[in-house]
C-alpha cells in the first residue's frame, strides 16, 4: 500500500469490496463504536470543537449536527472525511478481512465522491 518496505505485510495488494449498505443504522453504529476505533474518535478537530475526551459524551442529534457544521466550514475537513472512510475500509480488509464492514464504509463514502468539495449536491448528500 505504497510503503517502501521489504516486509510481506507492506507488499499486500488490497482488494476493496463492492460498496454495500449496512443492514441498518444501529448495526453500523455498533461497528463504528468498537474499541479499536476509539483513537479515531478523539481527532484534534472534534476535540477542539467539543473539548471532550473519548467516552465522556454520548453523541446525540445536536452533537451530530454541530459536527457536520464543523466539517462543512472547512475544505480540508471536507476532504478528510471521505479519505478517512477509505482508510478505514482498507484497515478492515488488512486487519481481519472484514469485507462486510469495509463495504459499508465505502457505501457511506460514495455520495461524497460524486462532486467536488463544497458543491451543493455533495453537501446535501
Amino acid at each position: 500500500f505504497g510503503l517502501e518496505s521489504e516486509e510481506n505485510f507492506h507488499q499486500q495488494q488490497i482488494q476493496l469490496p463492492r460498496p454495500a449498505p449496512a443492514p441498518d443504522v444501529d448495526t453500523l453504529w455498533l461497528v463504528l463504536n468498537r474499541p479499536e476505533h476509539y483513537f479515531f474518535h478523539v481527532s484534534s478537530d472534534l476535540h477542539d470543537l467539543f473539548g471532550f475526551e473519548c467516552g465522556e459524551v454520548v453523541i446525540d442529534q445536536d452533537y451530530f449536527e454541530r459536527s457536520l457544521d464543523y466539517i462543512l466550514e472547512d475544505e480540508y475537513r471536507q476532504e478528510r472525511l471521505p479519505a478517512m472512510l477509505n482508510h478505514a475500509a482498507n484497515w478492515h480488509m488488512l486487519e481481519g478481512s472484514e469485507e462486510e464492514v469495509a463495504s459499508w464504509l465505502l457505501w457511506e463514502r460514495q455520495p461524497m465522491m460524486l462532486h467536488p468539495v463544497g458543491h451543493p449536491d455533495t453537501v446535501d448528500a
